[in-house]
């Protein structure tokens, strides 16, 4: 899943969405936060932007892959 199909905490996505253009991501991250906010759908898509030839497209055979 693509970083604009994410909703809501549109800063920290788009805070993390640019780090990863600009291939300034930090050696680790933590996501943190109660259950359901989001943060095992904001790993999948940093790991897709990471890997993906397209930046993170989530339809090509590597992002399906990321996603399950």
């Amino acid at each position: 899943m693509p970083f604009r199909d994410i909703v809501g905490h549109r800063t920290l996505v788009g805070l993390l969405a640019r780090s990863v253009e600009r291939g300034t991501l930090p050696p680790s991250l933590i996501l943190a936060g109660p259950s359901g906010v989001g943060k095992r759908l904001a790993a999948v898509s940093t790991a897709q932007a990471l890997n993906c030839s397209h930046g993170g497209c989530g339809t090509c055979p590597t992002c399906t892959r990321i996603a399950r």
